[in-house]
């Protein structure tokens, strides 16, 4: 069953070549994107990777049997023109994100260095485990957990 002119279709990329994109069009056929002023080899190759999916607008077919395809460009919705906004907001903030000056740690800082700390708290959690465990046959031996009447 050939393929309608002027329908869109998700494809799959077979390959990125310098002739442009060959995109395989389920069990249909095969459909190449051609290389164009807006969108050249080098454009391609950062764009689009094989495997990928991609919603192409099906063109002419030519004497071998592939159609000729031009990729879809949908009008940005709402939220999407949010989401890229919000991204190109975080994007220039990270670009531009100076990191805090910090001083070596010496004897005068106050407070203990985060390693102090985290040492502290794995002794305390150890002292916790011991005791759990060195109470744990008296736990199990009360009367309470026996008394089966």
């Amino acid at each position: 069953m050939a393929l309608e002119t002027e329908k869109t279709v998700i494809g799959k990329i077979v390959k990125v070549s310098e002739r442009g994109l060959v995109v395989s069009l389920s069990d249909d056929g095969i459909g190449i994107v051609p290389v164009s002023a807006s969108l050249s080899v080098e454009t391609m190759m950062e764009r689009f990777s094989s495997g990928a999916q991609v919603r192409v607008l099906i063109g002419a077919q030519d004497e071998s049997g592939s159609y000729t395809l031009s990729i879809e460009q949908k009008p940005m919705d709402a939220d999407g023109a949010e989401f890229d906004q919000e991204f190109a907001r975080l994007n220039h903030k990270l670009t531009n994100y100076s990191s805090p000056q910090t001083t070596p740690p010496d004897s005068s800082s106050e407070g203990p260095s985060i390693e102090e700390r985290m040492e502290e708290w794995i002794a305390k959690a150890e002292q916790g485990l011991a005791r759990l465990r060195k109470n744990r046959g008296k736990r199990l031996s009360e009367e309470f957990y026996n008394n089966k009447e």
